[in-house]
């Protein structure tokens, strides 16, 4: 409920449109393939490593949210969220940057793994020659309305943590070029989700999310050019 009044301080276009696709994506019933046991306030703050020599050991915080939820489109976008904060915030080819950026692919690549046992990878651009709605029909569309949300997600929490999170001399947010930045990098996630599906999958709109510099949701799904 928050995002339309961070879009409109932030000065985003198309605020009633954009605040509309979070509402609907969240209060929507779960679809069967994306429904699985889930932290459900999934950040890296809930990750515990323990300093070790050898295997490192792991841990799981916070579970008073878990449940049944989503994975790929609920706690996989929300903890990528806080690290793509990270990156954007980091100084350009720093160490940190780099070593956010490795930390980002590998959770992406290592959920991949897992998720396509049962998660079909979303085809965004039909074969040659055929049209959008001419889809590999191997590939359910729940797949494509699983990355949608994911892209929803990913960009609510985006916004929702620029403008919530304490940052260092940003006393007044709406000055910030980082906070600028990350907002309107979140709103373009959900502004790439279309209304449904078959605006998502315009030609243009597919060219602007194989552009994508991150490229953090097309990892997660396992999606390549």
């Amino acid at each position: 409920m928050t995002i339309k009044d961070y879009l409109t301080r932030f000065n985003i276009p198309g605020v009633h449109s954009l605040s509309s696709r979070v509402l609907t994506d969240y209060q929507r019933d779960d679809l069967p393939m994306e429904r699985c046991f889930a932290l459900g306030d999934f950040t890296p703050g809930a990750v515990l490593l323990a300093v070790s020599d050898g295997d490192q050991p792991l841990g799981i915080i916070d579970w008073e949210f878990s449940g049944v939820g989503r994975g790929p489109n609920g706690d996989m976008p929300q903890f990528l969220a806080s690290l793509h904060l990270l990156l954007l915030a980091a100084s350009p080819h720093s160490p940190r940057q780099s070593a956010i950026n490795l930390l980002i692919q590998g959770a992406c690549s290592a959920y991949r793994q897992h998720s396509s046992k049962w998660l079909p990878q979303p085809h965004l651009k039909p074969p040659t020659g055929l049209s959008v709605t001419q889809r590999d029909p191997e590939v359910p569309s729940e797949s494509l309305q699983v990355f949608r949300s994911a892209l929803i997600l990913h960009g609510r929490e985006l916004i929702n943590n620029a403008v919530e999170r304490e940052w260092p001399d940003s006393p007044q947010k709406e000055s910030s070029v980082l906070i600028q930045e990350i907002v309107r990098k979140g709103a373009w996630y959900i502004e790439r989700a279309g209304d449904d599906i078959e605006e998502m999958l315009d030609a243009t709109n597919v060219e602007q999310l194989l552009q994508e510099d991150s490229r953090i949701m097309l990892r997660l799904f396992g999606i390549e050019n």
